[in-house]
């Protein structure tokens, strides 16, 4: 997962660089500066997921988890007919339970950055969310970021096959991950000099034929 910073003005308090909200900074009065004393001022930023609201839930459909492997809660997925661009942020819960599982994402070609609201409980990412075993259906070439909340425990076959511009995902801080499934990165991410290498947990116990085959940077 990515997080990305806006800049929303300056401070003297080197410890205080990046705030909760906007709220949290004071507001500099510069009439009461006197212009012949040294003052040093640090920029300020906010994270850009503060501004981000999670999506009506109007958009998705929620399915009831089925899977004895995974908690209560639901699986979330965008409703027929609905196309996403940019930048998206998911609801966490619905209906008081959380949203335990992530499908259907692989039609949306404009879509690049997905995120999730409040503190996810995400545990499957399901066969063909992002990525298809079916070639019909295009890759998102555009899609960059996932953020993959450390509850994740499985990730299914094909979820991110083809998604050629999405950043290195750091698994080894997924410490509950179990399973990445057959052509799970296939043909996913690029070389990046923050993430050298794909890095494995040691929660693995399996790993499916072809799951990292074609990875667009070395393996650790």
């Amino acid at each position: 997962d990515e997080e990305t910073y806006r800049f929303i003005g300056y401070t003297q308090n080197e410890n205080q660089l990046v705030v909760s909200s906007e709220s949290a900074v004071k507001t500099v009065d510069f009439s009461t500066i006197i212009a012949t004393q040294p003052y040093k001022f640090y920029a300020v930023f906010v994270k850009d997921s503060v501004y981000n609201t999670p999506l009506d839930n109007s958009y998705f459909e929620f399915s009831s988890n089925n899977n004895a492997d995974v908690s209560d809660g639901y699986h979330i997925s965008p409703k027929a007919g609905v196309q996403f661009n940019g930048k998206i942020t998911l609801p966490s819960e619905y209906n008081g339970k959380p949203i335990v599982g992530i499908s259907g994402f692989n039609r949306q070609a404009n879509l690049t950055h997905v995120y999730w609201h409040g503190t996810p409980k995400l545990e499957i990412v399901n066969s063909n969310c992002f990525g298809s075993s079916s070639s019909s259906i295009p890759a998102l070439t555009k899609l960059q970021v996932v953020q993959l909340p450390d509850t994740v425990k499985f990730i299914g076959q094909y979820a991110f096959k083809g998604c050629s511009g999405l950043k290195p995902v750091d698994l080894s801080k997924l410490t509950k991950l179990e399973r990445i499934e057959t052509f799970a990165f296939a043909a996913s991410m690029t070389y990046s000099g923050e993430y050298p290498h794909f890095k494995i947990p040691g929660s693995v116990v399996f790993i499916g034929a072809t799951a990292l085959a074609y990875l667009g940077m070395p393996i650790a």
